[in-house]
C-alpha cells in the first residue's frame, strides 16, 4: 500500500491568541529585538479589540473588507497615522506567516491598498532651545548631571532612544569618544562622542559608578527605559518651556546640523545606522531658512548680474 501525503486535521477555528502566540515564538526565535516583538503585541492588542467588537472569532474570517474595517477603526480610536501605519506593517508579515504555515488559506491584506501617510518635515530644536535646555540642566545634583548627559549624548551622536537605553558601562571609549551601539536587526555601529559630550557623561559616571556592562543610564527605578527617557525629556522640557522635546527631535537636530556644519550624507547615513539615503531624507528636509540661505549665496541670476557689475 502506498502512503498518501500526511495531512494533519483541519482546525476548526483559527484563533487571534493561539495564531499570534505562535508567531511571536517563532519571531523571538529568529532573533527579533525585544522592541519588534513589544510592537507586534501592541499590534495583536489592537487587532484583538476590533475581532471583538465585531463579533469575529476565526481569522479565518477576517477578510479585506474587514481590514479595511480595521483601518477605520484604528483610526477612530485617534491613533496617529504612523501609528496604524505600523500596526498595519506587522499585522501584514502575521497574516503572510499564517498562509505560510497553514493557518489562512490566504492574506487578507493581499487586495487591500494600504493608507498614505502624509510625510511631515520632523522639527528640530534651534539654537535658543538649546541653550533652554542646557540651562535646565546646569544644576549639581545628581539628576541634574544626568540629565545634562543625556542631552549632550543625544544632540552630539542622535542615538534612537532605544540605542541611547541600551547602552552599557564600557560601551563609551572615553579617551577616544567613540561609542558602540547595537542598532535596529541587532546591527553594531559606531558613533562618536565630542570633547564637550564627553566630559558631561564623564562626570555623570563618577556619580553613577557601576561595573562595566551594566546599564548605563538609571533613573530613580532602575535601568532607565524608552519609557522613562521620554518622561524625563518631557518634563525636562515643561519646565524650561520647550515644547515637544523628544528623543525624535534630537535626532533631527543632530542630523540636521551634522548637514549644516558641512559633514557629507553618506558620512551621516553611516553614523544614524540609516540603511538607504531614502531614509535619511526624511530627516534632512531642509527648513526656509535653510532653503532662503542656499538660494541667496547660490542665485545664478544674481550671480550673474554680479560678474558684470564686476
Amino acid at each position: 500500500m502506498k502512503l498518501g501525503r500526511l495531512c494533519t486535521a483541519i482546525p476548526e477555528a483559527v484563533s487571534l491568541p493561539d495564531a499570534s502566540t505562535a508567531y511571536l515564538i517563532s519571531q523571538d526565535a529568529a532573533g527579533c529585538t525585544k522592541a519588534t516583538l513589544e510592537t507586534t503585541r501592541y499590534a495583536f492588542l489592537s487587532l484583538s479589540r476590533f475581532l471583538e467588537s465585531i463579533g469575529v472569532d476565526d481569522l479565518r474570517n477576517f477578510g479585506p473588507n474587514e481590514v479595511r474595517q480595521y483601518i477605520l477603526h484604528a483610526r477612530g480610536k485617534g491613533l496617529a497615522d504612523r501609528t496604524v501605519q505600523g500596526y498595519l506593517f506587522r499585522l501584514k508579515a502575521f497574516t503572510n506567516w499564517c498562509v505560510r504555515e497553514d493557518y489562512l488559506p490566504s492574506n487578507p491584506f493581499d487586495n487591500v491598498r494600504m493608507p498614505k501617510v502624509e510625510r511631515k518635515i520632523i522639527a528640530a530644536f534651534t539654537p535658543a532651545e538649546i541653550k533652554k535646555l542646557l540651562s535646565g540642566t546646569s544644576r549639581k545634583d545628581p539628576l541634574s548631571i544626568r540629565n545634562r548627559a543625556l542631552v549632550l549624548d543625544l544632540l552630539d551622536t542622535g542615538l534612537r532612544a532605544s540605542e541611547l537605553i541600551s547602552l552599557r558601562v564600557g560601551d563609551v571609549d572615553l579617551s577616544t569618544g567613540m561609542v558602540t551601539v547595537t542598532g535596529k536587526g541587532r546591527k553594531q555601529r559606531q558613533v562618536r562622542l565630542g570633547a564637550q559630550a564627553r566630559k558631561a557623561l564623564l562626570r555623570y559616571l563618577r556619580i553613577r559608578g557601576g561595573e562595566e556592562g551594566e546599564p548605563l543610564w538609571i533613573g530613580v527605578r532602575g535601568p532607565l527605559t524608552t519609557d522613562g527617557l521620554h518622561e524625563v525629556l518631557t518634563k525636562l522640557g515643561k519646565r524650561v518651556g520647550v515644547s515637544p522635546c523628544n528623543p525624535h527631535k534630537f535626532r533631527r537636530t543632530f542630523a540636521l546640523n551634522c548637514l549644516r556644519n558641512g559633514m557629507d550624507p553618506f558620512s551621516l547615513q553611516i553614523l544614524m545606522g540609516h540603511s538607504d539615503m531614502q531614509i535619511l531624507r526624511q530627516y534632512l528636509a531642509q527648513t526656509q531658512a535653510d532653503i532662503q540661505r542656499a538660494h541667496e549665496k547660490h542665485s545664478p541670476v544674481d550671480r550673474m548680474f554680479d560678474r558684470r557689475n564686476a
